[in-house]
This record gives structure tokens, C-alpha cells and sequence, in this order.
């Protein structure tokens, strides 16, 4: 394996080490620069060595270091981001002579032979915000009693599903005290939303929320002073706090941290095929892996909180993920967990594919009218899907008791036959009618959501619900309405059977409340439509259930909504909502939310028209 000499950052001190030290590591592997390289200080580079290996980005970035300070005495933070064939510096470097082997931009170039100065802070960092993170506990890194489950857990729990790092590099640098600051915070968050109760109490915290909520803080506040400017540590980062939120009228929310997490991936190149970038294999996969773990994400999260997707997948060529992008973990080849590696592969292949059914699954659902693609056509690309799953994650083959992803992927194929049925919210023009349950797309829609809710208690009673992937939530949630649906309707002994699904599907979002925020509103939405089911026994989610032309009954639109003058008026602290993060925790989980404060929520519940055009032109 080509190696580099490089400098690091100790990000977690040892006893009697000052603030930021740093120490040097000598002909670290390639393959763990994308984790390990902070390019807060980048030495000049021997510039004829690379002259015939380099991109010419890069060969511009030597140039512009070169310069030196700027004419305030600033030392500049000097970065070329990828820029694709209509930015103008494209057509300014075409002119150059360049050596026959140069390529426009190499992905590779933040992840190698980067200098840092030792025993300093980036260059870049002012007294002043030193000062503030130090005062914020950026630089405190947990006891080992801490850590160690949290990145147990991180590589146990979350690795597997999410795989965003390089396994082996990240085992290394965090037995040699060396993650990134950043990447350290929010490793012990992801690893407090996936690890054991037991973990949080041990660790001396109030609840769950609090221990996730301290180190999403720290990461949070090291990522706006802009401590760390790396970009692959940097995005590794934001996807990871994607899973926090969404906050109550707060722009910081999984949406918006995807946002700057695919600002970070197209700087890096790497949503572009680029033949000609020399990285090498490992390297590769990372950079694949990270670009398909966000998208997938971005899908998920847009299409639960009812928000435009950040990727622009036309514009995106980059290779699907392969085995061979996921195969570097020499370590366990050939072991008894090998079998279950391959699996974890096969799976985070499936769901990139799934995810790319689903975004043509909302453009036509809630997307502009013009979109060509048919409910039909969407029903065979998923069946299509679903005939050629791989042994290991067929559900029809595997026990939901014994294999977690072969049941995430059951509920998450389920989840999506149920948003192909459902269509847009119904206006108020057609609140008055009702829901043909006899129809095609509803017999449909239903029978996928019971499917959903048969997991239920498999999940409960053999306590996977920590274990399982964030994406399947969404699906208890859509398939609860869907009870709900046919329980308001009923008006025979049937109710209750329904009314017991829908407690199946609330019992799986309450278990996950400490962990998938979004359960939070979840819960509290269920509670309001229940609150109002005695008294006003016609009203209904106004969502309407269209049938294309494939199905041959009529379809027919929710008869009302839910009167909300049924439930009592509660109200909220007066905070400045904008900029608070504070909503989601437990002493705000009492009650006292307005229901149309829940403004992330996706509109499944059909609001008027005005409220339509006003709030949910995501779906636009």
C-alpha cells in the first residue's frame, strides 16, 4: 500500500498534554487519509514531483499558495473546489499545456500528502474563537469509560448500515487518540443514539436526549467557528448530524445539514464520473460510499419532512456502489462476522436503489403535474426490485426475528408501495367526499401497511428497535395514517381491528423517540387526530387516494378535516423558535405544542388550500 508522511491532529489528549497538540505519523497508509488529514495548514508541495501526476486544479492551488499572506498580514485559506464544465475556471485551465496524464480536478487531492504544523492550532483560528470552543468544551474529550461503548456502538450498530468511514483507519486513529476533533463529537452522538440504555445511565445522564444533545453541540459548534476544514472529515461529520432533529421551526434541521453535506460532496467531485482522478482503490470506495450514503439520506429525509431533494440526481454520473467499494476490511476476511459483513454490503447497495425509486416515487405522487412516469410503471420498478434482492436480504426466505435488514428493507419496500397509492393532499374543493375502500390503490395501500404493522411486535419483543435503520420509521408513520383512515371510517366491529393496528405502529414510534426525533411530532400528531375521534366521528385526514389508469374504480377524496377547536389550546415558552434547539427536549415533551407549530412535518394530512400554496411548495 502507497504511503505518506503526514501530520495529525490529537484530538483526544492524553494526561498532561496542552490544548491542540499535535504529533506527527510517519508513512500513515493512503487509505486512512480521508479520515485522519486536516488541511487547516498545507506545506508547499515539492512541486516538480507532482508536475506530471497532479490535476490541474491542483497545479493552481500550488500556485496560489505560493503568493503567500494576504495584504492584511492574513495567512488565506486556500482550497479549489471542484468546479464542473460550466464554471468559466474550467475553460481558464483548459488553456493551460498541461502534461498529457493531468485530469481537470482529482477527488483524491484532500485526502493526501497534507503538512500540518505541529504543536498549533489551524492557522486560521483566532485567540478569540479558540477561546470560545475551548470555553464550550470542544477540546474535552470523554473518559474511555465513555467512549469506548459510544464507538462500539458507532461501529457496531451504525457502521454497518451507514458505512462512512474507513473501518480500519478509524479503529487505528482512535486507539492512537487521533480523530478529528469534529468526527470525535459526532461519533459519541451517533454512538448515543444507537447504544443501550445502559450506556446513557452508566455515562451519569439525565436521559438519552441529553448525552446526544451534549456532543451535537460540540460538533455543532467546532463546524460554525470552521475549526475543521478538511472536507471528507467535514462531510463525514454532517451526515452523521443529519440525525439530529428536526427542530421546531428551527432552519437547523436533516434537511439543512444534508445541504451542506452535498455543498461539501460536489466540492469534493465526487457526484462526478472522473476516470482520469488517480485514487487509488480504497480511497474510491470511501469516497463512493459517502456519496451514495448521502444520497439516500437526502432522499429519506425530503421525503419525510415534505422538502425538495438537495441532490439533482440528472446531473449526477458517479458509478453505482459495488461489492468492491465495501471489501477493504482485511481484518475480518474470512472470519465468522464475514458472512455478516457481506450482508451489511448488500444491504447499503439495496437501499441506494430503493432510494432512487423513491424520489420518482414523490416527483409523481407530490411532484408537478407534467411528470410522465405512471403509478404502474412505479409498482413493476419496485416489484422489479423486489424479485431480484439477494438471497441474504429476501424477507420471504429470512426470519424478521433473526435478520435486521432483510425486515428494514420489507418495511422500507412497503413504505414506498404506500406513497405510490397516495396522492397529493386534497384541496378544499373535494374535502367532502370519501374514500373508496374498494379501490385498487387503497386494497393496495392498506395491504402494505398491515404488512408494516405485522413487524410491530417482532421488533418490540426481541428489542430491535435500537438495532434498526432510521429509514424504516417513516413507515410505521404512514402506515399509522392509514389505519387511522379506515378506523375513522369504519362502522362496524372493524374499527377496533384497526384501531389496534394503528397502536402497533405508535408503539414502534414511541420505543423510538430517544433515538429518531421525528417520533417526537409522530406521537404527538396521533394523539391530536385520536383526541378528536369521539366527538367528531366523520372527520378524517384529508389525504386523497387516486387511482391511475391502470385502476379502474373512481377514486374519491376524504369527506373532511379534523376540527382542531376539539382539542385544547396549549402554547408555547416564548423562545425565539428561529435559532432554539431546546424543543426536543424533555421538558418541552409534555404536551404543550400547538399542533401547527409542527411546521417540518410532512403534510399527509391535507391542509386548505391557501395553507397548501403557502406551506408545502416542497412538493413543487
Amino acid at each position: 500500500m502507497k504511503a505518506s508522511a503526514i501530520t495529525t491532529t490529537t484530538s483526544q489528549p492524553a494526561a498532561g498534554w496542552h490544548l491542540g497538540k499535535r504529533v506527527q505519523t510517519a508513512l500513515m497508509p493512503q487509505g486512512m487519509l480521508g479520515l485522519a488529514v486536516a488541511s487547516h495548514h498545507i506545506a508547499p508541495r515539492a512541486h516538480q514531483k507532482y508536475l506530471h501526476e497532479d490535476s490541474l486544479a491542483a497545479m493552481f492551488e500550488d500556485f496560489v499558495e505560493k503568493q503567500g499572506q494576504t495584504q492584511d498580514g492574513g495567512v488565506p485559506k486556500v482550497g479549489v473546489v471542484f468546479f464542473s464544465g460550466s464554471s468559466p475556471l474550467t475553460f481558464a485551465l483548459e488553456e493551460l499545456q498541461r502534461p498529457e496524464q493531468a485530469s481537470l480536478y482529482d477527488p483524491g487531492l484532500s485526502t493526501k500528502d497534507h503538512v500540518l504544523q505541529r504543536n498549533a492550532h489551524p492557522a486560521h483560528m483566532s485567540l478569540q474563537d479558540l477561546a470560545w470552543l475551548k470555553s464550550k468544551g470542544a477540546f474535552d474529550a470523554p473518559s474511555q469509560d465513555i467512549s469506548e461503548p459510544l464507538v462500539a456502538a458507532f461501529l457496531d450498530r451504525f457502521f454497518p448500515l451507514y458505512s462512512i468511514v474507513d473501518r480500519d483507519s478509524f479503529v487505528q486513529l482512535h486507539e492512537q487518540q487521533k480523530l478529528p476533533w469534529i468526527l470525535l463529537h459526532a461519533v459519541c452522538f451517533i454512538g448515543a443514539t444507537f447504544c443501550d440504555s445502559s450506556v446513557v445511565h452508566k455515562a451519569g445522564f439525565k436521559s438519552r436526549w441529553h448525552m446526544r444533545r451534549l456532543y451535537y453541540d460540540k460538533a455543532k459548534v467546532m463546524f460554525d467557528v470552521g475549526y475543521e476544514t478538511n472536507r471528507v472529515t467535514l462531510l463525514q461529520t454532517v451526515l452523521v448530524l443529519s440525525f439530529w432533529g428536526p427542530q421546531m421551526q428551527s432552519y437547523w434541521n436533516p434537511c439543512s445539514w444534508i445541504g451542506f453535506a452535498v455543498t461539501i460532496a460536489e466540492s469534493l467531485g465526487i457526484n462526478r464520473y472522473n476516470p482520469s482522478a488517480q485514487v487509488d482503490a480504497r480511497t474510491k470506495g470511501l469516497l463512493r460510499r459517502l456519496w451514495w450514503t448521502l444520497a439516500v439520506r437526502d432522499a429519506y429525509c425530503a421525503a419525510l419532512l415534505g422538502r425538495p431533494f438537495r441532490i439533482n440526481i440528472a446531473q449526477c454520473d458517479t458509478e453505482m456502489p459495488k461489492l468492491s467499494d465495501f471489501n477493504h476490511d482485511a481484518s475480518r476476511t474470512g472470519t465468522a462476522c464475514d458472512h455478516d459483513c457481506h450482508t451489511h454490503c448488500l444491504y447499503q447497495i439495496e437501499m441506494v436503489k430503493l432510494s432512487l425509486i423513491l424520489r420518482k416515487v414523490v416527483e409523481l405522487r407530490f411532484g408537478p403535474s407534467t411528470n410522465p412516469t405512471t403509478v404502474d410503471e412505479l409498482h413493476r420498478l419496485s416489484d422489479k426490485w423486489q424479485a431480484e434482492l439477494p438471497q441474504e436480504l429476501d424477507w420471504s426466505q429470512n426470519s424478521a426475528s433473526n435478520n435486521v435488514l432483510a425486515s428494514s428493507l420489507r418495511i422500507i419496500f412497503n413504505h414506498h408501495l404506500i406513497f405510490i397509492h397516495m396522492g397529493k393532499p386534497s384541496t378544499a374543493d373535494d374535502l367532502g367526499a370519501g374514500v373508496d375502500v374498494d379501490s385498487t390503490s387503497f386494497k393496495i395501500a392498506e395491504s402494505a401497511a398491515q404488512s408494516i404493522s405485522m413487524t410491530a411486535l417482532t421488533l418490540m419483543t426481541n428489542s430491535m428497535v435500537g438495532l434498526m435503520p432510521h429509514e424504516i420509521f417513516p413507515g410505521f408513520f404512514i402506515a399509522g395514517i392509514v389505519f387511522y383512515r379506515r378506523f375513522r371510517q369504519s362502522q362496524d366491529g372493524y374499527a377496533q381491528l384497526y384501531r389496534a393496528a394503528l397502536d402497533n405502529c405508535q408503539m414502534v414510534i414511541n420505543e423510538a423517540r430517544e433515538r429518531w426525533d421525528p417520533a417526537l411530532w409522530a406521537v404527538k400528531i396521533f394523539d391530536f387526530l385520536l383526541s378528536g375521534a369521539g366527538s367528531v366521528k366523520t372527520a378524517a385526514p384529508a389525504v386523497q387516494w387516486h387511482n391511475e389508469a391502470t385502476v379502474t374504480e373512481t377514486p374519491l377524496a376524504e369527506d373532511s378535516q379534523v376540527e382542531q377547536d376539539t382539542t385544547e389550546a396549549l402554547a408555547l415558552p416564548d423562545y425565539n423558535a428561529l435559532h432554539s434547539i431546546n424543543f426536543e427536549s424533555p421538558q418541552f415533551l409534555d404536551g404543550n405544542n400547538q399542533f401547527s407549530d409542527i411546521l417540518l412535518m410532512p403534510s399527509y394530512f391535507g391542509p386548505t388550500t391557501d395553507a397548501w400554496f403557502r406551506n408545502d411548495l416542497s412538493f413543487l
